[in-house]
């Protein structure tokens, strides 16, 4: 939001730095009187967007900035649309809010002055196509660490690795891989006494046939 915003210097550097580039700022407006914002010819207000015209506006951009002030309403965020920048297949420049940094500084641009924001800014978009599709790269593969799906298959592994500990002679199979080549959760853990019932029991009604 605007407030979340409201008290960070990138904007007079950024907007100031390169009259052809163009600030469009999507989000809602609260906790703070709209006339307040700053003004320039190329910073684009555009409000609160309905979400199914997002990924319109996505695809015509070249940076997502997340221009937050470090203060008290944004020390403790953990901004969900780092993952959907990342996942739109688009760079990001970010200031040193603290998960954004922690989880994502590896492939996200961090700069904690209106000048540094400016230079990363500056960076990004300079960047050979080498280094753009190396880069594309990490960030597919951190969406995918962070995928629903990635999630649920790390429970679900804890958990089957956790009632293991808790029953002798059980075994838990490796861990079957993802179309995305990472783990998936292990097959379910095996009682080997209940395995080889099972298996002299098969064997009994081969003999009998």
């Amino acid at each position: 939001t605007a407030y979340e915003i409201r008290n960070c210097d990138w904007r007079s550097d950024v907007c100031s730095s390169d009259l052809d580039w163009s600030i469009v700022m999507v989000g809602p407006v609260a906790k703070i009187d709209p006339a307040t914002l700053p003004q320039r010819p190329n910073l684009h207000w555009l409000g609160m967007q309905p979400y199914e015209l997002l990924p319109y506006l996505l695809a015509g951009w070249d940076l997502c900035l997340m221009p937050f002030a470090l203060n008290e309403a944004t020390r403790h965020i953990s901004p969900t649309k780092t993952l959907e920048y990342m996942a739109g297949e688009r760079r990001v420049v970010s200031t040193p809010v603290h998960d954004v940094a922690a989880l994502y500084g590896h492939a996200v641009e961090i700069a904690a002055s209106g000048p540094a924001f400016v230079a990363a800014c500056e960076r990004t978009l300079a960047e050979d196509p080498a280094v753009r599709a190396q880069k594309l790269d990490q960030m597919l593969r951190t969406v995918a660490m962070h995928s629903w799906d990635h999630s649920a298959d790390t429970m679900h592994r804890q958990i089957l690795h956790s009632l293991a500990a808790r029953r002798p002679g059980s075994v838990v199979l490796p861990a079957r891989r993802s179309h995305a080549g990472g783990e998936r959760a292990p097959r379910p853990a095996l009682d080997t006494a209940t395995t080889a019932t099972r298996s002299e029991e098969h064997t009994s009604e081969l003999q009998s046939q």
